[in-house]
């Protein structure tokens, strides 16, 4: 009971939740966190259909082409978008291993599902700023150049800076500042 206890907390903690299918009957047991992370009540029966259904239907091939490749000897690791019943959309990470009878005849899968929502929320938000950082940088007059303050070394650059000096991007991004400032 102790144990079991840990473990569906540290599953909340880390908000990775844990699954099995037994494919003789296709029974589906899911972790309190799996329950939590695709927003149904503990008591609800899942099935394999019932968890493609909450598959965005944009990634429903892809997840299908995974699990069809997995069934035939690949490893299953997937990252895809589910939908909850309020309508918001989360994304998860999903792996699992196959236990296989002696003539490799699959049996049953042990898996994991992590929420990685807030990750890709993080990575889309610094890919805009990127963006937007290139945008200045392209569109600036001015010569512009970002230096990393631990290691003193170049870290962006914009044209105008290039063409001041007399260097390539790729020339310019390989100098350390003081090589740089001995020139100004």
């Amino acid at each position: 009971e102790k144990n079991e206890a840990n473990l569906n907390r540290a599953q909340t903690v880390a908000h990775v939740g844990s699954w099995e299918l037994a494919l003789s009957d296709q029974g589906l047991h899911w972790s309190e966190e799996t329950y939590r992370i695709f927003g149904l009540p503990q008591e609800q029966a899942v099935t394999l259909d019932m968890f493609m259904a909450r598959v965005h239907p944009e990634d429903r091939q892809r997840v299908n082409e995974a699990w069809q490749a997995a069934l035939d000897g690949a490893g299953y690791d997937v990252e895809h978008r589910i939908l909850l019943d309020d309508g918001s959309v989360k994304w998860v990470r999903e792996r699992a291993e196959f236990e296989r009878s002696p003539d490799g005849a699959p049996l049953v899968v042990i898996g994991t599902v992590q929420d990685i929502t807030e990750t890709r929320q993080v990575e889309a938000r610094r890919r805009d700023s990127q963006a937007l950082i290139e945008a200045v940088l392209s569109q600036a007059a001015d010569a512009i150049d970002v230096v990393d303050a631990q290691t003193l070394r170049y870290v962006e650059v914009n044209q105008a800076a290039c063409d001041l000096l007399g260097y390539s991007r790729e020339e310019y991004l390989a100098l350390a500042l003081p090589d740089i400032q001995a020139e100004v």
